[in-house]
């Protein structure tokens, strides 16, 4: 995908970003905010989604001044409630990122030398800055399959085989994929229309094209199509703030028609912790967003997966986070658990990779990819990796 460039005065020229601009999609740009940090600068994100987010996060982590510019009244505004956000937004304060928040922007102020120097905001504020990187939004890159003649919509139109022609010759996967299905009654998905988005089902995407092209190569029937898992959780690729959100979370806690037994939802302002559990009617978990609780969270996740329903008491969840039930997390995962969200890595595939010899982190992800996004599953790693090293003593 494609950065999304707002058409604001001063941000562009000839169609490119002003010096002292970068959005964040490739290596390149990245070593652009590298440098800044390095050098101290003053870094302004503009954008209060996931990547802005956890831009201005990691910057802020590590001692570099960044403010985050965005236009909800709270970051993530699209994904999270606004219990959750406020309480995010205070989370992010403390890790030094400087929020400004309900915010326009009607320009760009240039230095001297045509380089950023700050944003101005409607109000008549001036957000100033020795960087500025630009996360509002991306958009799928179908300038070529359109030119092939290939069908595109808000990507490159594809089925559940994945083909984006008739002939089943060229095929489309990651952020360009845009699932078509007109079945409403469709047993994969019901219908499903959409851009995938996330690493995560962008590689299952990749490995199921894979073992279909090799089956077809070795003259076996290939799996019939690809089938999408359940929505992706998205999980704040962070070291310091846990935040995890999923599936459907939508509507008020109390509304006229609606039953409050459907949604839980805990909230601690003191310490920065929050739960919510929307349920379906056999209290199954619809969708969910934890903060600040770790072992809660993995928890959840994994009742979301299996479709098992919350028990009658949801308060025993909060239980997992307490001080004197600290189990090692490779105990919670079952075999299908996906323990690395980023590659959507499962715990199965982490045990065998171990069981042929990859004996650290590193050999794991070299031979898996588990760890290869954000790192923050990394200590689940190693605690499989010490699991299984004690199974192999006894």
């Amino acid at each position: 995908a494609d950065p999304t460039l707002p058409a604001t005065p001063g941000l562009s020229e000839g169609g490119r970003l002003i010096p002292g601009a970068t959005p964040l999609r490739d290596l390149a740009d990245a070593a652009v905010v590298r440098r800044a940090r390095d050098r101290g600068d003053r870094v302004v994100v503009w954008g209060g989604g996931v990547l802005g987010v956890e831009a201005s996060l990691a910057l802020g982590e590590e001692g570099c001044p960044a403010t985050l510019v965005h236009r909800g009244g709270w970051p993530m505004g699209a994904a999270v409630s606004e219990t959750a956000g406020r309480l995010l937004a205070r989370s992010l304060a403390g890790q030094g990122v400087e929020l400004v928040g309900e915010a326009d922007v009607i320009g760009v102020e240039r230095d001297e030398d045509g380089a950023f120097a700050g944003l101005h905001l409607d109000g008549g504020r001036v957000v100033r800055g020795d960087l500025l990187v630009v996360s509002c939004g991306v958009r799928p890159r179908v300038d070529v399959a359109r030119t092939a003649g290939l069908r595109t919509a808000r990507g490159v139109r594809v089925g559940h085989d994945l083909a984006a022609d008739v002939a089943g010759r060229i095929f489309a996967i990651g952020d360009c994929a845009d699932l078509h299905c007109d079945d409403a009654g469709c047993a994969i998905c019901g219908g499903a229309r959409h851009l995938v988005g996330l690493i995560g089902p962008g590689w299952q995407q990749a490995d199921w094209l894979a073992r279909k092209c090799a089956d077809e190569l070795a003259g076996v029937a290939p799996e019939p199509s690809w089938t999408p898992t359940r929505p992706a959780a998205l999980r704040l690729k962070s070291h310091t703030i846990e935040f995890v959100t999923a599936g459907q979370c939508g509507g008020p806690l109390w509304s006229a028609g609606s039953d409050p037994a459907r949604v839980v939802e805990w909230a601690d302002g003191s310490a920065g912790t929050f739960v919510r559990l929307d349920l379906r009617a056999d209290r199954s978990i619809a969708g969910y967003q934890v903060l600040g609780l770790p072992r809660t969270a993995a928890e959840v996740g994994l009742m979301y997966e299996r479709h098992t329903p919350v028990p009658a008491d949801a308060s025993v969840l909060l239980r997992l986070d307490a001080l004197d039930i600290a189990r090692p997390r490779a105990a919670e995962f079952s075999p299908a658990s996906t323990v690395c969200q980023c590659a959507g890595v499962a715990h199965a595939t982490i045990s065998e990779a171990i069981e042929q010899g990859a004996a650290t982190v590193d050999a794991v992800r070299m031979a898996t990819r588990a760890g290869s996004g954000c790192g923050t599953c990394r200590r689940d790693v190693e605690a499989i990796i010490a699991a299984a090293k004690e199974k192999s003593v006894a």
